[in-house]
């Protein structure tokens, strides 16, 4: 008698953690980015701006227990991926208003990177993950399953947190941002 085993060799880990924040902990770091200088970013197509590049330490000035949490997580997803310690590196804030795009990019020189969500409504635009193997445009799809998937997507809410490896793709699948207002702050990672 024969057995079939399926084995899943090469998953993606993407943690999500819902409200990781409250509101009043998302209110104070976007307070302490409203004086902050904000430019264009390659990332970001249409009325957005970013801190990457100028100001991109923005955690470094957050004094409640924010950071620790953050670090917390960030090393439970390095036991789960299998890899060592990791510290913050740099992080900065994009404000994307109605009809701006996050163009598909990548967090190249880290290791895990991460996106918080600290003002977000039913309007914002999703954040959508690539499907990292490219030979799946040889394939003839007929269902979407974990394996044969173009992207995955989350629709954040206010507070919640992302963590996902730095080289895999994402951003909005071109879906325009329709609220007001989106502010994320994101962050990298380095080894300790």
């Amino acid at each position: 008698m024969s057995n079939t085993l399926n084995v899943k060799v090469f998953p993606t880990l993407i943690k999500y953690v819902n409200s990781f924040l409250n509101k009043k902990e998302c209110e104070e770091i976007i307070n302490l980015t409203l004086n902050k200088k904000l430019s264009s970013h390659l990332s970001l197509k249409g009325e957005a701006k970013s801190t990457h590049g100028l100001n991109s330490n923005i955690l470094s000035n957050i004094k409640s227990n924010i950071v620790e949490n953050i670090n917390n997580k960030i090393n439970e997803y390095a036991i789960d991926y299998g890899v060592r310690k990791l510290k913050l590196d740099n992080s900065w804030v994009n404000i994307q208003n109605k009809n701006s795009i996050l163009n598909k990019h990548s967090h190249p020189d880290s290791i895990v990177s991460g996106a918080l969500y600290l003002k977000v409504d039913k309007n914002s635009s999703k954040i959508y993950f690539y499907n990292p193997n490219t030979y799946l445009t040889f394939v003839n799809v007929l269902k979407q399953t974990e394996f044969s998937c173009e992207n995955y997507y989350f629709t954040p809410q206010l507070g919640d947190l992302i963590l996902f490896p730095s080289w895999l793709m994402h951003g909005s699948n071109d879906e325009k941002n329709n609220s007001i207002e989106r502010i994320v702050l994101s962050f990298n990672t380095l080894y300790l």
